[in-house]
């Protein structure tokens, strides 16, 4: 079986929906989620998705 994989940014996904919620938690900061990088000195802002819905 062949699925479609979509690929945002640093974001990899089967679904939009999942790349747009990926992106939100990214930028409120969920460390849970995407947690520090060590020694990087900024988290980088994502450009904006073109399919935002």
């Amino acid at each position: 079986m062949h699925q479609e994989v979509l690929i945002w940014w640093n974001f990899v996904s089967h679904s939009r929906a999942e790349i747009i919620q990926a992106q939100r938690d990214w930028e409120a900061g969920d460390k849970n989620r995407f947690p520090d990088v060590p020694h990087a000195s900024k988290r980088l802002a994502p450009p904006p998705i073109p399919w935002q819905e």
